[in-house]
């Protein structure tokens, strides 16, 4: 989508028939999208690589300033927590920590690298646990 309003001979009448549309961003290129494409329901979302797909989706009767804010709830099945790194406490509503997602979608471990993953991926099915591979 980003260039999409500014390509030579687009017009969003091209468009017309879209009916939802899913894209991540920041909310400036959002807003944007969902004025180009007022028919449309945009859906914002937010995801991991060590994920299948998007652990929270907003929902489709949010209001478009909150899809276009926000990364939306968890999706069912999946828990997620935002945690204060240094205390494992829940962080407050509006303060940054650490994202905790516990769930279906989850990966099993670190690709080609048992040591990793026992190190790094304690899963434990009474527990959220941190996504943290990362590297490889």
């Amino acid at each position: 989508m980003n260039g999409l309003g500014t390509a030579p001979g687009f017009s969003p009448d091209d468009l017309a028939t879209v009916t939802s549309i899913s894209l991540i961003g920041p909310a400036s290129f959002l807003r944007e999208v969902q004025a180009m494409l007022p028919q449309a329901t945009h859906v914002n979302g937010s995801g991991m690589s060590e994920l299948s797909g998007y652990y929270a989706m907003s929902p489709l009767d949010g209001s478009a300033e909150m899809r276009a804010t926000t990364g939306g709830k968890p999706v069912s099945g999946v828990e997620v927590r935002i945690i204060d790194p240094e205390t494992g406490l829940d962080s407050p509503r509006g303060t940054i920590g650490e994202i905790l997602v516990r769930g279906y979608l989850l990966m099993e471990g670190c690709c080609r690298d048992p040591d990793k993953t026992a190190s790094e991926w304690p899963m434990s099915a009474t527990k959220i646990n941190k996504v943290a591979c990362g590297g490889n």
